[in-house]
C-alpha cells in the first residue's frame, strides 16, 4: 500500500492509496488511480480538516489525469497520520450510523407489528 500526496493544479491536496501510477493510460491520457482519496484543506479560520473526495460515490477509487496534477509524491509521515485518523473516524462514524439505522428500523418494525396486532 503506497500512500501518495497528489497536488492538483487547482491547488487541492489529495491523499490516498495509489493503485495505478501515471504510466497507465485511459483514453490515451496518463493518469493515476487513487483508492479512498481524501482532500486535506487548510483554512485560516477553521484550521486543517479533511473530507472524502468520493463521499457521494458508489466507488472508492478514482482516476486523476496527469494533466490535472502538479506533482505526485509519497505521502509524508504527517499526511499518513492525518489520513489514518480520518479513515478511522470515518469507519467509526459509519458503524455508529449503521447502528442508529438498525435501531430505528427495529423501532419501526415494532410499531408496525403493534399496529397490525389485534387489540381486544
Amino acid at each position: 500500500m503506497e500512500l501518495v500526496h497528489v497536488k492538483m493544479k487547482n491547488g487541492e491536496d489529495i491523499v490516498g492509496i495509489a493503485i495505478e501510477r501515471p504510466t497507465t493510460t485511459y483514453n490515451e491520457q496518463p493518469y493515476i488511480a487513487v483508492k479512498d482519496p481524501i482532500s486535506i484543506v487548510i483554512d485560516p479560520h477553521i484550521g486543517m480538516f479533511a473530507k472524502s473526495w468520493l463521499l457521494f460515490s458508489e466507488s472508492d477509487t478514482t482516476r486523476i489525469k496527469s494533466s490535472d496534477i502538479l506533482f505526485c509524491y509519497a505521502a509524508s509521515d504527517k499526511a499518513v497520520s492525518y489520513y489514518n485518523e480520518f479513515m478511522n473516524r470515518l469507519a467509526q462514524s459509519s458503524k455508529e450510523q449503521s447502528d442508529s439505522i438498525d435501531e430505528l428500523e427495529s423501532i419501526f418494525n415494532e410499531m408496525m407489528e403493534s399496529k397490525l396486532s389485534t387489540k381486544h
